[in-house]
């Protein structure tokens, strides 16, 4: 089951490819779509490994977690920091609802991915590189959401923001990959389509950034 929903989510994100192509902030959908499809592929595969209840209490914490983070995140630079409609409904008006599932996928897929780099390192170690691989996307990701598809005007913040930001959803990503269940099967065959798509998000990413170079 996992396998064919990551199918469309593999699909959907490189459909991004083509709106770096057209005007900013065109089909405001296709975010919505994309972080659903991968919100649900990474929650049902955490489900295969760890099994139902692991999987929810993983997404449920993750949910909780990043979505205080970005309450005080929005509460602390409110001048710095304005979310745009494109992002859709907020949750007391200051946590967008596709914030929370987006960061946990990413959070997920780069668990997995540090999994099949990493198939031998013990808890404390997956966690430190999936960690390490969320904090590289979400700043690689910064350019896509908030000039490709509008979901942030953020204005420039300086070197203390930079680390206090950085150190917060860094830890974020650390304590909840910590719970995380680690995939054995790694040790059989050390490949995964998280790690495929960890891959294609950071390099659709990198290439909204070349676009407008």
């Amino acid at each position: 089951m996992a396998g064919l929903l990551w199918a469309p989510a593999i699909a959907w994100t490189a459909g991004g490819f083509f709106l770096l192509l057209l005007p900013a902030g065109i089909c405001a959908w296709w975010a919505g779509v994309w972080v659903v499809l991968l919100a649900v592929a990474a929650y049902t595969g955490m489900a295969g490994i760890g099994g139902l209840a692991a999987a929810r209490i993983a997404a449920g914490a993750s949910l909780l977690l990043f979505g205080a983070a970005v309450f005080l995140l929005r509460s602390w630079l409110a001048d710095r920091m304005t979310f745009a409609p494109e992002v859709g409904l907020a949750v007391l008006g200051r946590i967008p609802v596709v914030i929370p599932p987006l960061a946990f996928a990413v959070l997920a897929i780069s668990y997995r991915a540090a999994s099949c780099l990493l198939p031998s390192a013990g808890r404390a170690v997956l966690a430190l590189t999936a960690s390490a691989g969320f904090l590289l996307t979400a700043w690689n990701s910064l350019h896509f959401l908030a000039v490709n598809r509008r979901w942030v005007v953020l204005l420039p913040a300086g070197a203390a923001e930079i680390i206090a930001i950085t150190t917060l959803a860094g830890a974020c990503a650390f304590v909840l990959a910590f719970i995380f269940t680690p995939d054995f099967r790694m040790h059989r065959s050390p490949w995964s389509r998280e790690a495929v798509v960890w891959l294609l998000l950071n390099a659709l990413f990198l290439a909204s950034r070349l676009v407008n170079l």
